[in-house]
């Protein structure tokens, strides 16, 4: 299959929707039940989450993944702020746009930060929090004591933690640097997590592990 032809496909499979100031977005989704918002990372798109779009829909949940301004198949506009908190605010008027009233949210690499601003925005709305190969909230990196604070009352009672191992233990759970094993206390407690999981394959899990993912993301969202 050519790459015409893979873009062909991955278009086909989503639809367009309007969101924050009139820009176009493109949403993929699939499935019923509970909704799973995955966020990709730069550069990437919503086309990162296909199969595990496919594997939450097998284990009765929604899977929703949508392209970030800029990246994708979504608009392009010179003057937005692609700032992690201007992406952020995209991702509110998105997540309105799409009637997502109350979401689980899964986030890779730099939509981290993009979707810790989301959920610093309607804590209320997200019911879980799940980090691959990206920052924990609660890092030195994240902005501000209130803004940590309202990401722990949104997801840290039900949140899990899941990088590879190709990426070093350090880097891993937002410790900025220091080395310290993904597995304990103090990692969880700097990632802002309740567990940490390793799986085998590279920084694009996705990829590597959907069905490994999804059971992960299933096993924290009933009520």
């Amino acid at each position: 299959m050519t790459s015409t032809e893979v873009i062909a496909d991955h278009r086909a499979a989503g639809r367009t929707f309007t969101a924050a100031a009139g820009m176009t977005c493109f949403v993929r989704e699939a499935g019923d039940g509970e909704t799973v918002l995955c966020m990709h990372g730069v550069p990437a798109s919503s086309f990162l989450y296909g199969k595990v779009l496919d594997e939450l829909a097998a284990r009765d949940l929604r899977g929703v993944a949508f392209d970030l301004p800029g990246l994708g198949l979504a608009d392009r506009p010179e003057t937005f702020d692609y700032t992690w908190t201007g992406l952020g605010q995209y991702c509110v008027s998105a997540v309105d746009a799409l009637g997502l009233e109350h979401f689980h949210l899964v986030v890779h690499d730099r939509g981290g930060p993009v979707g810790f601003e989301l959920a610093a925005a309607m804590p209320d709305r997200v019911k879980s929090l799940t980090l691959l190969n990206t920052d924990g909230p609660t890092s030195t990196r994240s902005r501000g004591r209130g803004r940590r604070s309202r990401l722990r009352d949104a997801g840290s009672a039900r949140s899990t933690c899941v990088r590879s191992p190709s990426r070093p233990s350090g880097s891993s759970c937002a410790c900025g640097g220091s080395p310290i094993a993904p597995r304990s206390p103090t990692a969880r407690r700097a990632a802002g997590v309740a567990t940490i999981d390793r799986l085998a394959g590279k920084h694009f899990l996705q990829e590597d592990q959907a069905p490994a993912i999804a059971d992960l993301v299933a096993a924290i969202t009933p009520d």
